[in-house]
């Protein structure tokens, strides 16, 4: 049994440094009840007749200037008209998208990002 103690608090020990090493990912900054939510529009991006085709939309920002909603998503930006909801669901006016080119995929490669995150 003596034998046995010291590794397992060397142990403990290095998963308390590691965890602090590594801070977790905050959580929301709000939470909102499901029925709050059910009363307001959402936004889908692009109108599809079934949930199979619906786009991922990676949402980052948004912001609202006057009667407009910007939505800013990994490679695209959403303009939303907010006098133009359609019952629960909101679609986008219009939407600009832009690709990394291949200068700044090396790079981010060269920092070490993965694909997926070379746009944040």
């Amino acid at each position: 049994m003596a034998t046995v103690a010291p590794p397992f608090f060397l142990l403990c020990w290095l998963l308390q440094a590691a965890s602090s090493a590594f801070p977790e990912e905050p959580g929301p900054l709000n939470y909102i009840p499901t029925e709050v939510v059910r009363r307001h529009a959402v936004f889908l991006g692009r109108p599809h007749r079934t949930w199979l085709r619906q786009e991922p939309l990676h949402i980052q920002r948004i912001m609202q200037v006057n009667r407009t909603l910007y939505i800013g998503a990994r490679d695209d930006l959403f303009r939303v008209e907010l006098d133009i909801v359609a019952g629960d669901e909101m679609f986008y006016s219009k939407k600009r998208t832009w690709e990394s080119n291949k200068n700044d995929i090396r790079i981010c490669r060269m920092k070490g990002k993965h694909e997926v995150r070379q746009s944040d």
